[in-house]
């Protein structure tokens, strides 16, 4: 029973873009196992893999928009600058949204242990990283869902928590413009 009609040609083009992107084994292909549920299931993994559908896109465009899009990218990069201490375990990371903002929900412990931030501008091509000591910062505001976690909308020109008034500015410690590296 097919779980879907497609035309021959599509298909082959389809197959064609799967085989270029690399992540399923080229040996699970030979052997004809791949059906629509296997497929579905390769696409999911895949997805959660990478942490968005970055991997899609480079698929079908050959290219990625940003290479800082996972956190571990980014926090090596910074690693290779010297930042010893970093680590995806004391960063949070953000992107800026449409609305001109980066949106960051960690978790409360981080205020209790130094803390990095990382804020990708994907529009001008630019990780920015915040260094901020355990116990420096007091005045953030909880998630009403989730006292443990902390709401921080930072506005991407001046770098201020728009909730606690929080001037993040203060605690920016590098930023790498990533135009040529990506």
């Amino acid at each position: 029973m097919k779980l879907i009609e497609i035309e021959d040609v599509k298909y082959k083009k389809f197959n064609e873009i799967v085989e270029r992107s690399g992540f399923i084994d080229e040996n699970l292909i030979k052997r004809e196992e791949l059906n629509g549920e296997n497929f579905i299931k390769l696409i999911i993994d895949k997805t959660l893999q990478n942490g968005s559908l970055d991997w899609l896109n480079k698929a079908f465009n050959g290219e990625n928009n940003s290479k800082f899009q996972r956190k571990s990218n980014a926090v090596d990069l910074f690693r290779n600058e010297g930042y010893k201490y970093i680590s995806t375990s004391n960063t949070n990371f953000a992107t800026l949204q449409d609305n001109g903002q980066y949106w960051i929900n960690p978790s409360i412990t981080c205020l209790q242990r130094d803390w990095y931030i990382i804020l990708d501008n994907q529009i001008d091509k630019r990780l920015y990283l915040f260094y901020i000591p355990k116990f420096q910062i007091k005045n953030l505001n909880t998630r009403n869902d989730k006292q443990l976690a902390i709401t921080i909308e930072v506005i991407n020109s001046k770098f201020v928590d728009i909730l606690s008034k929080t001037i993040f500015s203060d605690y920016q410690v590098d930023y790498i413009d990533y135009k040529t590296l990506v």
